[in-house]
């Protein structure tokens, strides 16, 4: 699918594009599979919740970097994978 560029003209989707759209899912379930092959805690979907919980936090160290010290991102994605993990 293509995207309006930054001054309001469509940009034009090549292969790549739409081929990169494509990937993202068959990493995401070619990471399943693994988890669920190597006997990990947690099921599919505490490894799918992981992806947003994660990036959500990494775009607010990028974005926002002092709203958690380094002590409180650690306690969080702890707590984030001890849920996920403990709920599956």
């Amino acid at each position: 699918m293509c995207q309006w560029g930054v001054r309001g003209r469509r940009e034009t989707c090549g292969a790549g594009a739409r081929g990169a759209h494509r990937a993202r899912p068959r990493r995401q379930e070619a990471n399943v599979r693994y988890h669920e092959g190597s006997g990990l805690p947690g099921d599919a979907m505490a490894v799918k919740l992981l992806y947003p919980a994660l990036n959500w936090l990494i775009v607010e160290q990028l974005t926002l970097p002092d709203v958690f010290t380094p002590t409180e991102r650690e306690r969080l994605v702890t707590a984030a994978v001890e849920r996920m993990v403990a709920a599956g």
